[in-house]
């Protein structure tokens, strides 16, 4: 087998260095991601994503920077982001230092299907529209960031029984850079069954992700150190399954074997 070696001259390498060095801003990619829900569908109208961030000399005093939702159409099935399923919120450059706040921009048409039935989900409060997390995310220069924003259905709508019953959306939110996390991937059999992941370390239930039906694969995404997963079947005819001390690292993919359900007895 032969090797070609590609020589670049060292003032080369130089200027490439200074290049990097003197830049101020980097990208960041915010995504939207989603833990399970008993639902069918889950659909919101989001318009983009407002990022707080550093200012001037890198203190944290500018002003928020509105990052739009391009897509003609602006609504997305939050079930649909299950396992490697993501959604693009918005993405732009901003200065060196640390994101301090993420703020969702949704609209409103916002609705839940269940049995082929829609039911909209009425804000709990006019700033639930536009729900925000406080976070210190670290911006590198000339590297490009993709940040996730995990709403969490399951947190964030309820049922309001009493008078009429009404779908309550209160938007929960979590957010991580994949940079500084890893992941967690994986499957569970028989395929078409529904089950919630948590992701455990110590005491602290630290992220919950849902099954793909389809394909039983999942992905539990912000993760790092190590973990207890708890894999909870919708079904109940399903025993709960457990798996202890699984490390992630950051900007790593721990897989794990295809996990069997049991049925109980």
């Amino acid at each position: 087998m032969k090797y070609s070696y590609l020589l670049i001259p060292a003032f080369l390498l130089l200027i490439a260095c200074t290049a990097d060095s003197e830049r101020t801003t980097a990208l960041a990619n915010i995504f939207l991601v989603d833990a399970p829900a008993d639902f069918d569908e889950v659909w919101v109208e989001v318009l983009g994503v407002e990022v707080e961030g550093p200012g001037t000399r890198g203190q944290d005093n500018s002003d928020p920077v509105f990052f739009p939702n391009i897509l003609p159409n602006k609504k997305v099935n939050l079930m649909a982001l299950l396992a490697d399923n993501t959604f693009l919120v918005g993405r732009g450059e901003l200065q060196v230092g640390n994101i301090t706040k993420l703020r969702l921009q949704l609209g409103e048409t916002n609705y839940v299907v269940i049995k082929g039935k829609e039911y909209p989900l009425v804000f709990a409060s006019e700033g639930d529209q536009n729900p925000e997390i406080a976070v210190r995310i670290p911006l590198e220069a000339a590297f490009s960031h993709d940040i996730f924003m995990d709403l969490e259905v399951f947190k964030s709508i309820s049922l309001l029984q009493n008078p009429d019953s009404v779908f309550v959306f209160d938007p929960q939110l979590r957010a991580f850079d994949s940079s500084t996390t890893g992941q967690i991937t994986g499957s569970i059999r028989p395929s078409g069954e529904g089950a919630v992941i948590y992701a455990i370390k110590a005491t602290d239930t630290v992220a919950v992700s849902g099954v793909e039906k389809s394909s039983g694969k999942f992905t539990v995404r912000g993760l790092l150190g190590l973990h207890t997963l708890s894999i909870v079947p919708f079904n109940s005819k399903y025993l709960p399954e457990i798996r202890n001390g699984v490390e992630v690292k950051a900007r790593t993919s721990t897989r794990l074997e295809p996990i069997t359900l049991r049925a109980r007895p």
